[in-house]
Order: structure tokens, then C-alpha cells, then sequence
């Protein structure tokens, strides 16, 4: 009986993957410029996010769509897990998804970016 191989990420590739969530820091931008500052607690991190997917009432629109945050949250929660876990229990079936999928996320947030800038223009 043949055994399956499982690819183990390197940890060069979890190590990019995860740094690619440097979304978060234009995120923090604009929560500190428009909305008056960050979340505070444990979860600030899922509270921006989901702050970034509303209108702030009479400062700006949404920055990013639902479904584009619902998208850029599995990215954070994959930096999570790479962060607390080490890479310890990251599989490449799991990973390459996110992998394959980098590129289209970063270009629908440019394209949001676009939009924000020039509603809040």
C-alpha cells in the first residue's frame, strides 16, 4: 500500500505568506487619521479588520468590501497560526490556497484603494 506524501511548506514560504498580511498596517493608517484610533483588547486585529469593512458615519465609506475582508481574514488568521504555532502544524494543502490566491487579493485591494481615495477625495 502506497503511503501519500504530504509537502511541508518551507519555511521561507510561510515566513512570505505571512508577512503578506502587511495590509494591516494601512488598515491602522486609516483608523488612526479618519476614525479617531485602533480597537483596543485580545481580538483588535479581527475589530479593524471588520472596521475597515463598514462606513464610519459622517467620516468615510468602507474601505474594503465584505467579501474581500472575508478574504484578507483567512490571511490573518493564517499569520496567526504561523506566528503561535511556528510552522509546526502548517501543510501545503492548507497553505496553497492562500498562496495561489495572494495575488487576485492584493489586486482587488488596490482597486478598493483606488475607490476609497477617491470618495474620500
Amino acid at each position: 500500500m502506497k503511503t501519500k506524501s504530504v509537502k511541508m511548506p518551507s519555511r521561507a514560504e510561510a515566513l512570505a505568506l505571512a508577512e503578506g498580511y502587511s495590509i494591516e498596517r494601512i488598515f491602522e493608517r486609516i483608523a488612526v487619521t479618519l476614525d479617531g484610533g485602533l480597537p483596543s483588547g485580545d481580538r483588535w486585529h479581527r475589530l479593524l479588520l471588520a472596521q475597515m469593512a463598514g462606513p464610519q458615519a459622517g467620516i468615510r465609506p468602507a474601505f474594503i468590501d465584505d467579501k474581500l475582508s472575508q478574504r484578507v481574514e483567512e490571511y490573518m488568521k493564517f499569520r496567526h497560526r504561523f506566528r503561535y504555532t511556528y510552522g509546526g502544524d502548517l501543510l501545503w494543502e492548507k497553505l496553497q490556497p492562500l498562496a495561489e490566491g495572494v495575488e487576485e487579493v492584493f489586486r482587488q485591494l488596490r482597486a478598493q484603494l483606488a475607490q476609497f481615495n477617491q470618495q474620500i477625495s
